[in-house]
């Protein structure tokens, strides 16, 4: 068993919204189709918890005080490269949209949404992350680069890596 999963094989999801009645209606959504649930009400707050485990799946409110989630994907990418995360808003911009492609986002919700949809988004993150974790683990296995790179986020995080090690 991971930190990803519970003792029953559910996925752990990690959700981060600002307001409290959406929080609580997510998560007993979630929890009611088997998720192991985690919640935080703030971006800072998400990053304190991901310091101590990583979920299988992170869905994150977009307009939030302090950070907002555009700024936690790309917190989230220097953390994990393959965990999903799920931006939602209830103020669609293409701004927002475009920034949350180039920073890996796996998918773009606008509020409200169908909740038989969500369902199918969180399943497929789910099982996509299983799938890459997968991956990387066989890669390292065989030797190969742990920090392979698909987005954005992933580039700027090597980057950033390289830059640090450099010394003059």
């Amino acid at each position: 068993m991971t930190d990803k999963e519970n003792t029953n094989g559910a996925a752990s999801l990690l959700i981060v919204e600002d307001d409290p009645a959406m929080l609580v209606a997510f998560r007993d959504i979630l929890e009611s189709s088997g998720y192991q649930v985690a919640t935080a009400a703030s971006g800072g707050d998400a990053l304190r918890k991901l310091k101590e485990s990583t979920p299988a799946l992170i869905m994150s409110d977009i307009s939030m005080p302090g950070m907002s989630g555009i700024e936690l994907l790309r917190k989230v990418r220097e953390h994990d490269l393959d965990v999903p995360v799920i931006l939602m808003t209830g103020a669609p911009a293409i701004g927002t949209a475009v920034k949350a492609v180039e920073f890996g986002a796996f998918r773009y919700l606008t509020k409200p949404f169908d909740l038989d949809e969500l369902g199918q988004v969180v399943s497929r993150a789910a099982r996509l992350y299983r799938i890459a974790r997968m991956k990387r683990e066989a890669l390292e296995h065989l030797g190969k680069d742990k920090m392979l790179v698909g987005d954005r986020a992933g580039l700027e995080t090597k980057f950033d890596r390289a830059l640090d090690s450099l010394w003059m």
